[in-house]
């Protein structure tokens, strides 16, 4: 199979969110692949731009940028918003990223986070989502008012 990408710039407008999700469902489908890994590429592309609608600064720009591209079995995802030299959401996904790592599994993170949510606690279920349906790896990236979130999953069923 060859190489595909797309690169967009999109506006922080929530329906854009199913737009897109909607899209890459639809590219790994003609691209042959099944649709539940279809459907999983689609909910982190969904997660990835949900955060950054959600935790973007909107003062700079209505816009930000995401990035889909895949090679061989693997796709990659790239999802950058504007955020505020004092905003907190770096350090949370930091952190996030840090108590996901102190599990032995995605899994057990995703059950660990489950469980808290339904005791009303807060939880990063999207994140974990991530890591675990979509069997996804995510690294974060943070500079000047701009923050990156790279995520890494296979495009097959079976890896």
């Amino acid at each position: 199979m060859g190489s595909f990408a797309i690169d967009l710039p999109l506006r922080n407008e929530w329906e854009n969110v199913e737009r897109v999700r909607a899209s890459v469902e639809s590219v790994c489908l003609a691209m042959g692949r099944s649709a539940e890994r279809g459907q999983a590429v689609g909910m982190v592309v969904a997660e990835l731009l949900e955060n950054a609608i959600k935790y973007g600064d909107w003062s700079r720009s209505e816009h930000f940028r995401f990035r889909l591209w895949g090679e061989s079995e693997r796709a990659f995802v790239v999802v950058e918003n504007p955020v505020r030299d004092d905003d907190p959401e770096a350090a949370i996904l930091a952190r996030t990223m840090e108590w996901i790592e102190g599990f032995a599994t995605p899994a057990e993170a995703y059950r660990a986070s489950m469980l808290a949510s339904a005791e009303g606690a807060p939880a990063s279920l999207g994140i974990v989502r991530i890591l675990y349906e979509g069997r996804c790896s995510l690294r974060i990236e943070s500079s000047a008012h701009l923050l990156r979130v790279i995520g890494e999953l296979p495009l097959d069923d079976a890896s």
